[in-house]
């Protein structure tokens, strides 16, 4: 495995959270029940980076596992799977315990392009071009039309019934089980009084999907 292979399988995830807000005036309602002690962070930042780091490599083991893919090919998926369903993720007004789960279907579903897959992973286009041959030649990605690149939702749920749910989530509860013990991360009090989304954007980190 190369070395950018391995970075691009250990950050997957921050592809799709690049624009994260950098004022707390921007941080959604729904977010806001979780406050960030910076100075906290600060003073155990290499306790928490490792929580987060193993955190983050345990669930992509779990989904590599669970597709059977290679690192690079696992984050191409992800962030096509992730421009797929985010179009329904954005019409979410709430979050809350009450919340529906989603229901997308392939109508229902985004698509992104092949040069904004490579633009988002950073990966070289041929690079991406040969991987999404492959997850294509495995119908675990289907190209509507050109430009136009979509996971089918029946794709999603075989991956999911592949691993047990609890196993896969375990990790981000402990995750915060350690940040809060550790007072990185403290409940904000009063910030669900207004909990409803009050614009699709507030909800959505960045756009990916067409």
């Amino acid at each position: 495995m190369r070395s950018g292979q391995r970075r691009h399988s250990i950050w997957a995830g921050q592809a799709a959270v690049a624009a994260l807000p950098d004022s707390e005036d921007n941080i959604p309602n729904a977010i806001k029940g979780l406050e960030l002690d910076k100075d906290r962070l600060a003073a155990v930042w290499r306790i928490a980076t490792y929580a987060t780091a193993n955190c983050l490599v345990s669930m992509q083991l779990n989904e590599l596992r669970a597709y059977r893919l290679r690192p690079a090919e696992l984050l191409v998926f992800d962030i096509v799977a992730l421009a797929s369903v985010q179009r329904n993720f954005r019409n979410l007004r709430s979050l809350d315990a009450t919340t529906a789960d989603l229901c997308p279907t392939n109508e229902s579903n985004g698509t992104i392009s092949r040069r904004r897959v490579a633009d988002i992973t950073g990966l070289p286009r041929a690079t991406v071009a040969r991987i999404l041959d492959r997850l294509m030649d495995r119908g675990m990605v289907h190209e509507l039309r050109r430009g136009h690149l979509q996971v089918p939702v029946g794709v999603v749920l075989q991956g999911q019934h592949s691993f047990d749910l609890t196993e896969m989530f375990t990790p981000v509860v402990l995750l915060m089980d350690q940040l809060v013990r550790l007072g990185v991360v403290k409940q904000n009090t009063g910030a669900f009084d207004d909990a409803t989304v009050s614009h699709s954007e507030d909800i959505e980190v960045e756009r990916l999907c067409n």
